[in-house]
């Protein structure tokens, strides 16, 4: 029984984002009304739709229709946290889908999750990037947290089949101001990344 807990509790899966400092303002409600940017919805933007919509309906399991003007569903689960207290803590998070013009899922209006108030997040600086995980566990539950450019690639600090391929993201070559953004499935070795050259 112990064994069987243990192993549910082991990640399955991740989706990452890169915390660029516009979106970083989105999380603590200071964005700007720039909706080019996301700052007026203060939406968290994952592109690359076809390559991360598979991963992102496992973190957002369920379905349910919504009225918005493409007349799509948009995506319910689970965001799961230990507050201050100690005690583990749940709240709904939804997962908007692409729609007319937009090809990037969204979760909007990220300043009213609880879990992300929980904890200072952290500010990137050069050679410090910030990444949002959505951690998913064998056992369904999804865990999101922030962590430092500098905490993964401290050794022995993260288990090598996650801080090797989130630095190779990091790493990789992109466009100016595109935010490095990816999975990692543990379940299938399957990942991706944003980025040229990364493995």
């Amino acid at each position: 029984m112990a064994e069987a807990e243990a192993a549910s509790q082991q990640v399955a899966r991740l989706v990452f984002k890169e915390i660029l400092d516009g979106d970083r303002k989105k999380f603590l409600a200071k964005s700007n009304a720039d909706a080019k940017a996301g700052g007026g919805a203060r939406d968290l933007r994952f592109g690359s739709v076809d390559q991360v919509k598979d991963t992102l309906k496992q973190l957002f399991p369920e379905t349910e229709q919504t009225k918005n003007k493409a007349g799509n569903a948009q995506f319910k689960g689970l965001f799961n946290w230990i507050d201050q207290s100690g005690r583990h803590q749940q709240e709904t998070a939804l997962l908007k889908p692409p729609y007319l013009k937009r090809s990037e899922f969204r979760i909007a209006q990220v300043h009213k999750y609880a879990c992300f108030q929980v904890r200072p997040i952290p500010k990137a600086s050069a050679g410090n990037r910030v990444l949002l995980l959505l951690i998913q566990r064998y056992d369904g539950s999804v865990w999101p947290h922030f962590v430092e450019e500098a905490s993964l690639r401290t050794p022995d600090a993260w288990d090598e089949s996650v801080s090797k391929p989130l630095l190779e993201c990091l790493d990789a070559k992109r466009a100016k101001k595109v935010a490095a953004m990816g999975f990692i499935d543990l379940s299938n070795y399957k990942r991706f990344c944003n980025g040229k050259q990364c493995i």
